[in-house]
């Protein structure tokens, strides 16, 4: 009887042995074969949605230039974004996020700056013609102000762009500085007294009109 058991206990233990190596091997094998053929459909996929992320942040930039027509206020469009505000476009990227930058961002003062320093948003509140400081006189100012002669406010209200905090290259003069990646975070690196001022971002004018979006190798 207890031979009988022993042989039974035996049989038991031995059909619940785990895999043997040929078995293992052929699930690695399986599992290798899935992840070869998925992984490319993953990586594909990845790419869209950066690329739709880019789309969409593309359609943010215009929007802050020139507002969201969709939007209405008293059924009538609403109007706002960079131009409704200065009465006129960006000369750059960096244009919606700061009010006044060098076009060497990293550099963040006007006495470092090796650039040219950009102060955006004056208007002389006596006479809206006047452009300069000189023409307007004692009116003149740099900060978004209602202009009674317009029935308006003017001057620079962003930032209409949220930005994301980029570090510069090695330069001891450089700082962090705001910047709008595409979807893929891509932002143009910084050199020594570089231009850099629209973030990676390309902006061409041809007869069809204006064209942007993110440069190549950025």
């Amino acid at each position: 009887m207890a031979a009988m058991f022993n042989n039974t206990l035996y049989k038991k233990q031995k059909n619940a042995a785990g895999f043997t190596i040929l078995e293992l091997l052929m699930v690695v094998a399986i599992l290798s074969t899935i992840a070869y053929v998925t992984f490319p459909l993953l990586e594909n996929n990845t790419d869209q949605v950066r690329f739709d992320d880019t789309r969409n942040r593309l359609e943010t930039i215009r929007r802050a230039i020139i507002g969201d027509s969709s939007r209405t206020v008293n059924g009538r469009p609403e109007i706002r974004g960079y131009v409704a505000d200065t009465g006129s476009l960006p000369q750059n990227i960096q244009a919606l996020m700061e009010k006044d930058y060098c076009t060497d961002p990293q550099y963040r003062d006007s006495g470092s700056c090796t650039g040219t320093w950009v102060t955006q948003g004056g208007v002389c509140v006596d006479d809206f013609t006047a452009t300069d400081p000189t023409a307007c006189g004692s009116s003149w100012t740099d900060k978004y102000t209602y202009v009674p002669e317009v029935g308006l406010w003017v001057g620079w209200n962003g930032p209409y762009l949220k930005s994301s905090t980029v570090v510069p290259p090695a330069n001891p003069a450089g700082k962090k500085y705001p910047a709008y990646a595409d979807g893929w975070g891509n932002v143009k690196n910084l050199s020594p007294g570089a231009v850099a001022t629209d973030s990676g971002w390309r902006r061409s004018l041809g007869s069809g009109g204006t064209s942007a979006g993110p440069e190549s190798g950025a």
